[in-house]
């Protein structure tokens, strides 16, 4: 956890720990306290009180950092309670009877026994459940940090795994433009040069302007309809996208796989609309092609990848349906901003 406040680390980190334990004495023996420094009437005798703190404070600490860690941490219940019993009572024997041979006192065994057991326990019983509070939720931090480095990861390679797709799909065109002696093949390399430097520096960051994404895409249009002369691109952005973030390269495998799975085998012009819109927090995406005669289903890597990072980045917050009839494919995705 970086950036820790000054109350997680007095609570947590080992160089405060005379310090959280000078205040928690401090709290138990409040009166005695006051009674040092004159708010309350001195005590008749300090030294049965001082043999009395030792047997509580030494109870206390070998629970804490003997019992607990080798015992109830480690589910010995039953045998830590016996041993926390038997600490407790023997020290509370220890101090009776060094108080019976320090002060002529009229308190028989019992009347002074039970009760200082009862005592003893109940304040190590508080001790106890304060360390217990800080193992439970520094394993609650531990489980959530990995959760984290587990889901930072995950994303990190699904989305990794959008360029190799991309460079595929892409360096294939330019191989058909080339053997073609396309006249808009130097165009085309630039404009990947381009897309290339946006996936590899913009798209670092865990959230990239939604105007640049949108963009992007243009950009990626552009360039399939310079190889695609029996496609025809319909490409609408509603909405303002200025000062809204959105996760990197989430929308082009749907536009990847639309122009992947638009091609027929029939010498028609083929049909692609992508339309965004944009309302208040709300991003709605459309990608709508025709289907390729040979075509008998989408999916693929990157749509595979997509949803999964959609599952992770937006769980709450996004829908996605794929729809699909005898002409056509429709994604239709629909995320919180």
């Amino acid at each position: 956890m970086d950036n820790k406040s000054f109350l997680y680390k007095f609570f947590f980190e080992r160089k405060f720990r005379i310090l959280r334990h000078l205040i928690f004495w401090t709290f138990i023996y409040l009166d005695e306290v006051f009674s040092l420094i004159g708010l309350t009437p001195p005590l008749d005798d300090y030294q049965p009180f001082l043999f009395g703190l030792v047997a509580l404070v030494g109870s206390t600490l070998i629970n804490l950092y003997l019992l607990v860690p080798k015992l109830l941490i480690k589910g010995k219940t039953l045998l830590y309670i016996t041993a926390t019993f038997l600490l407790v009572t023997l020290l509370v024997w220890v101090d009776y009877k060094i108080d019976a041979k320090l002060i002529d006192t009229e308190w028989s065994f019992f009347d002074y026994y039970i009760p200082q057991i009862g005592y003893n326990t109940a304040i190590v019983a508080f001790a106890v459940a304060i360390k217990m509070s800080k193992y439970f939720f520094l394993d609650r931090v531990k489980v959530e940090e990995l959760k984290q480095v587990n889901l930072e990861s995950e994303l990190t390679l699904l989305k990794n795994q959008v360029n190799p797709h991309f460079m595929f799909n892409t360096m294939n065109s330019l191989y058909v433009m080339s053997r073609k002696n396309d006249k808009n093949l130097s165009e085309s390399i630039m404009m990947l040069s381009d897309l290339m430097r946006y996936q590899i520096y913009d798209a670092d960051h865990k959230k990239v302007s939604l105007k640049k994404e949108l963009e992007y895409i243009q950009n990626y249009i552009d360039l399939e309809k310079m190889r695609r002369s029996d496609l025809d691109v319909f490409y609408d952005v509603k909405g303002d996208p200025l000062n809204k973030e959105i996760s990197p390269l989430l929308l082009l495998p749907f536009v990847e796989n639309g122009f992947k799975h638009s091609f027929t085998i029939e010498e028609v012009k083929n049909l692609m609309e992508i339309k965004v819109e944009i309302f208040e927090q709300k991003l709605t995406f459309q990608c709508k092609n025709n289907k390729g005669i040979s075509e008998t289903g989408q999916g693929g890597i990157g749509l595979k990848n997509v949803k999964r990072r959609l599952e992770l980045l937006y769980p709450d917050t996004h829908t996605l349906e794929i729809k699909e009839n005898n002409d056509f494919y429709t994604v239709v995705l629909g995320i919180g901003l």
